[in-house]
């Protein structure tokens, strides 16, 4: 399976996802230890609500 395919299933589950980017990366390495954290990273900075949050935060 494509790995931007798990990680947005994963990050848009909502038992599962929609979790901080810290809490995010450590589900992501209990469920596929093979995905790289700079991977996780590159994905969570591409998702509009990682960027709405990062952009309201600093207003």
């Amino acid at each position: 399976m494509d790995t931007d395919k798990i990680l947005k299933e994963l990050y848009y589950d909502p038992k599962a996802g929609l979790l901080s980017k810290a809490k995010f990366k450590l589900k992501v390495k209990q469920l596929h230890p093979d995905i790289k954290s700079k991977t996780v990273d590159e994905f969570v900075g591409r998702q509009e609500l990682q960027q709405v949050n990062t952009v309201q935060g600093f207003l």
